[in-house]
């Protein structure tokens, strides 16, 4: 079959994409990829040797724009505001490079595969008549099981919750997705009526994480987490420094925020925060923060880094501190690590909140309050807590058992044949 893919947003979204796009070819599908990278990561050299067609189309933000709008956002302690903002600087003015090749895509495809803000190729699938499914990276779908981040669990009023934050969405994207709708010959329609065009919502979100709610809709299923399958390829080489620093003593701690490292500030503020922090925990460190940390000397005891791959690295370490975001959260819990997670948004709050009630992270800390010493304290307790550790070791055991891109084309193949 052919399959067309559009997709928005950081890492957390366009990897996995990239991901399920590998996978459907190596199972003997066509594929287009068309991105938009939010965060401003360059994906030319991940791609280099892609088996399908690709195209990255941007915002129309420059690197220096997005890095001063990134400390705006992170800056508000308001979730509400800091989706607005997002959805205005950078998610609306992608719409025009994502429909520019959208009719195309869904004139060749079979099916057509769009992240769940992706709106143009939804738009496009309909007026084609092509089966749609919606691929969700994070929580998107009310439940009376789950509260959505940012708002209290109101038990089985949940689904109030989500109904506010689809609320939310709708006030910034229900006018460009009109106008979406009007240039595709189609009658207007809210946000919820399209998302619910979609035949197969695909959640690519481990089970061993979050179960799949009874309450949601058959179409809506859990793929599990879309992850590269081990290679050799993957592993450090022997003049890599990582290795190097690895088998030069025990097992250090991995601190980085991902693609947050980029909202701070003032990053040498945050990065003396992080190397206090380990110096007062008594431990050695890899440090992750992008070229700008990495710049600043390492010493025998901390490592500092660009980027690693966190399949390769994390299983290697003894703990994992991150930000929090959906797909660091599950590398880190399929490596079997113990979490310390510290919150820039709301949402990295609430997986946060998730790892610490399944017994394989600390309670999360909040980027805006953070300081060294109870950072310090945070992963001490990680790394000193052996029931934490056995408890994050059975739950990355399950979820390596478990292989979310497989299943996802599975479901597609599926899809298409149904439809």
């Amino acid at each position: 079959m052919k399959v067309a893919i559009h997709t928005w947003g950081s890492e957390g979204d366009v990897r996995p994409s990239i991901i399920l796009a590998e996978r459907l070819v190596a199972a003997g599908h066509e594929v287009r990829l068309i991105y938009v990278s939010a965060d401003g990561r360059d994906y030319a050299a991940r791609l280099a040797n892609a088996p399908f067609a690709h195209r990255e189309t941007g915002t129309g933000v420059s690197r220096d724009a997005l890095h001063q709008l990134a400390v705006e956002v992170f800056s508000d302690r308001s979730p509400i505001r800091q989706l607005e903002r997002i959805m205005k600087a950078l998610l609306e003015p992608s719409f025009a490079g994502l429909a520019a090749s959208a009719r195309d895509d869904a004139a060749w495809a079979d099916v057509l595969v769009t992240h769940a803000l992706a709106l143009p190729l939804s738009v496009a699938a309909e007026a084609a008549r092509k089966p749609l499914a919606i691929l969700y990276p994070v929580l998107l779908l009310p439940t009376r099981e789950l509260h959505p981040a940012g708002l209290p669990n109101l038990g089985p009023f949940n689904r109030l919750g989500w109904w506010l934050l689809r609320r939310i969405l709708a006030s910034r994207l229900d006018a460009p997705l009109a106008a979406l709708r009007a240039q595709a010959g189609l009658a207007r329609r809210t946000l919820d009526e399209q998302l619910g065009t979609s035949e197969l919502d695909l959640v690519a979100i481990s089970p061993t994480l979050v179960p799949r709610p009874a309450d949601w809709p058959a179409k809506a299923q859990l793929s599990g987490f879309l992850s590269a399958p081990p290679s050799s390829a993957s592993e450090l080489a022997p003049e890599d420094p990582i290795r190097a620093f690895l088998e030069a003593g025990p097992p250090p701690i991995y601190a980085g925020f991902g693609s947050m490292s980029e909202t701070e500030r003032d990053p040498t503020e945050a990065l003396r925060v992080v190397e206090e922090a380990v110096a007062l925990a008594g431990c050695r460190a890899i440090i992750q923060g992008g070229e700008t940390w990495a710049r600043s000397a390492s010493s025998p005891n901390v490592l500092k880094i660009a980027r690693s791959s966190h399949d390769v690295v994390f299983p290697r370490c003894s703990i994992v501190v991150h930000h929090g975001g959906a797909g660091t959260t599950q590398s880190t819990l399929r490596a079997g690590r113990a979490s310390v997670v510290v919150a820039h948004m709301i949402d990295q709050t609430w997986w946060g909140e998730r790892l610490a009630r399944l017994g394989g992270a600390v309670p999360p800390l909040s980027r805006a309050k953070l300081s060294a010493a109870p950072l310090a304290r945070a992963i001490r307790r990680a790394l000193d807590d052996t029931a934490m550790h056995a408890r994050a070791e059975a739950l990355g055991h399950a979820m390596r058992a478990e292989d979310g891109a497989s299943r996802a084309v599975e479901l597609l193949e599926s899809f298409l044949a149904r439809s």
